[in-house]
């Protein structure tokens, strides 16, 4: 296929830009706070778990949960995600054959953390009555789960054909 590097660099880039655009609201029913339209995106997510992490880590570690104290900091591969999709763009834009792998694991990355998040939503009780609550799915993780997807598609694709 003739346009296969610019396909990849515009879902990496769809991909990166979707990274900061709100993946959460806060549900405009819920009025127990006074809260605003906010949004919460893959950025500030990452901002909330450097905040939160030293403190859930220490309550973690007093009450006897080394391994879930220290889990929090896996929060922090969410950084990998607009930084895979930046150093892929530019592998592409020079034109690196190997820069296929690095939009492919920028996919899967993506992927994974959605799948995660709806698993972590749908699995636990309290989780789905917190977000059914206070929370609303936004624009921006539909895009990203949708770019993920056709990026795995495009990759598998140009890969059984050349």
């Amino acid at each position: 296929m003739k346009y296969k590097q610019t396909i990849l660099m515009a879902l990496s880039l769809i991909i990166v830009v979707s990274f900061f655009i709100p993946w959460f609201t806060i549900n405009s029913e819920f009025d127990m706070f006074a809260t605003s339209e906010s949004g919460f995106s893959g950025f500030t997510l990452v901002k909330g778990i450097h905040y939160a992490a030293p403190m859930v880590s220490a309550f973690g570690s007093a009450y006897g949960f080394p391994f879930a104290a220290n889990a929090i900091y896996l929060g922090y591969a969410l950084v990998l995600i607009p930084i895979l999709g930046l150093v892929a763009i530019v592998m592409s834009g020079m034109r690196k054959p190997s820069s296929k792998w690095v939009h492919f694991a920028q996919f899967v990355l993506m992927l994974v953390v959605i799948l995660l998040l709806i698993v972590a939503v749908n699995l636990n009780s309290d989780m789905r009555q917190l977000y059914s609550s206070v929370l609303k799915l936004s624009i921006g993780l539909p895009i990203a789960l949708i770019a993920s997807l056709v990026g795995l598609g495009f990759t598998f694709l140009n890969t059984k054909t050349e």
